[in-house]
């Protein structure tokens, strides 16, 4: 009888064990848990077209601060511009289709050109709705948008590198 008792409890342990251990293996984290994005910055490499691959670069390129964003906790960033800044709050990711009014070309003060291409990053973080993160990349994607509503189909996504902080 104890001998019985004493299988019935290795093999309780050893299921116990089995269901613990599944619960440690966890999917690599996407839109909804962005731990470990607090204190650190990243760069944008470019905004990538889905269907095509291609890669719009933002200029100007010589800006090492502009097209950057720093992440303050796990969910609220700071995206700096060419002269300005802008806030983003991944726990917040519900835009809307509709484009706010005063998106302007921004001076560029080291070269005095005007660049309009901030409009596309300024625009395509205001149309973020998910988001995709690991150690040294981050995408915010862009849905397809038909008849006024979002789709699960991401159309293009702001491609960002990990930026060593000194």
């Amino acid at each position: 009888m104890t001998n019985k008792i004493l299988k019935i409890t290795v093999f309780l342990l050893f299921f116990a064990g089995l269901l613990l251990s599944c619960k440690e293996k966890k999917e690599p984290k996407t839109d909804l848990e962005p731990t470990g994005l607090k204190g650190t910055k990243w760069k944008l490499e470019g905004i990538v077209d889905v269907k095509t691959g291609d890669i719009k670069v933002l200029e100007p390129l010589d800006c090492e601060e502009c097209y950057t964003i720093f992440f303050e906790t796990d969910y609220n960033a700071t995206a700096t511009l060419i002269s300005g800044t802008m806030l983003i709050d991944l726990n917040h990711l519900y835009p809307s289709t509709d484009i706010p009014e005063g998106f302007l070309c921004e001076m560029y003060e080291k070269d005095g050109i005007e660049y309009c291409d901030t409009d596309d990053f300024k625009i395509a973080i205001y149309l973020t709705k998910s988001f995709y993160s690991t150690c040294d990349e981050l995408r915010l994607n862009r849905h397809q948008v038909v008849n006024n509503r979002y789709v699960d189909e991401i159309k293009s996504y702001l491609l960002f590198n990990k930026k060593i902080q000194q």
